[in-house]
């Protein structure tokens, strides 16, 4: 925490206006989207299992060779965690994933 100051001065921390949030209530993002851990489980599928399809019928808008490959951006891991058919499409091994 620095002191407010009227001016900018080169090579002094100077703050002119508050922050507009609280440093504190701050989140850093899902675990998840940090370490890749979506595109890792995609990759791992298989092809042909009911989840693999379900994912390609659930998001139209991606290429297969995005999907494949487990290519996904935050707001879709997100809707997709919310999904009721999340867990109800992944076996045991895939749901203990």
């Amino acid at each position: 925490m620095w002191p407010t100051h009227e001016q900018f001065t080169l090579g002094t921390h100077s703050i002119k206006a508050a922050p507009l949030l609280d440093v504190q209530k701050v989140q850093l993002p899902p675990l998840h989207i940090k370490l890749g851990l979506m595109k890792a489980f995609v990759k791992g599928l298989d092809r042909d299992s009911a989840w693999y399809k379900y994912l390609s019928e659930r998001f139209l808008e991606i290429s297969e060779a995005k999907l494949k490959e487990g290519i996904f951006i935050g707001p879709q891991i997100r809707e997709l965690m919310k999904d009721g058919e999340f867990s109800s499409r992944l076996v045991s091994v895939e749901l203990q994933a």
